[in-house]
């Protein structure tokens, strides 16, 4: 059997029962000819390192421990295509506020998750230029990381007086500075949404796999920045 995964192909066949079975040799269909691209003991193996969206034809004999080894007749030929076929959709780990404090609460953190109506109020700080200001982050798990393929950043809000920046920013690790990626807008009562993705990720995802979005409003007199989502979608 063959199973497609992302830039690889999975495949798994019954045991030989033969008492002095070495191994298997698999093969793979190559401009019309077989090229052997394992020799696993167990009756699996991946192939991996493959180009997402072309299809890939198997085989696989059983050997012997003889030396030379005797090989079997080859199998019945497998194909699979591999796709880029998951997507992880992360709940961040925890907002930090960055300035100003909770208005209302009429929002929880923990549910800027979705896109449900509750939202999170910030009032802006004081001072001559008022700022509302917040970051969400997201930490990537190992085992998604090691084939992290796109980013992308969803966010619906807005603030409560007119003639407010509003701003979305991501975090560039590379250059140790936040990158505005949406905006400014000029902000109001109405809901402002916007998606975010980029197909070269690394440079806004950290070694350990942090992920870090601001949202930040400004205006001259007091306001709030309200915001309802931030969400964060991996392509692995």
């Amino acid at each position: 059997m063959a199973t497609p995964g992302n830039r690889q192909v999975s495949l798994d066949w019954a045991d030989n029962s033969e008492p002095d079975l070495a191994g298997y040799r698999v093969y793979r269909l190559n401009g019309g000819n077989w090229t052997l691209v394992g020799s696993p003991v167990a009756s699996t193996f991946t192939d991996t390192g493959l180009v997402n969206g072309t299809a890939y034809t198997y085989r696989v004999t059983a050997v012997d421990t003889a030396s030379p080894p005797n090989e079997s007749a080859p199998s019945s030929q497998v194909t699979a295509t591999p796709a880029q076929t998951l997507t992880a959709v992360y709940q961040p780990a925890g907002y930090t506020i960055l300035s100003g404090s909770v208005y209302s609460g009429r929002g929880a953190l923990s549910r800027l998750f979705t896109d449900d109506g509750s939202r999170l109020e910030i009032k802006a700080a004081s001072g001559v230029t008022k700022v509302s200001s917040f970051y969400a982050s997201a930490t990537i798990a190992a085992g998604q990381l090691a084939t992290l393929e796109r980013l992308q950043v969803d966010y619906n809000g807005n603030a409560t007086g007119n003639n407010t920046n509003v701003s979305l920013r991501v975090w560039n690790w590379s250059t140790s500075a936040w990158v505005t990626i949406d905006g400014p807008v000029q902000g109001a009562t109405t809901d402002r949404s916007a998606t975010w993705s980029t197909s070269f990720p690394a440079a806004y995802v950290s070694p350990s796999g942090e992920v870090r979005v601001n949202v930040r409003g400004t205006r001259p007199t007091s306001f709030r920045l309200r915001t309802d989502l931030i969400r964060f979608t991996i392509d692995y």
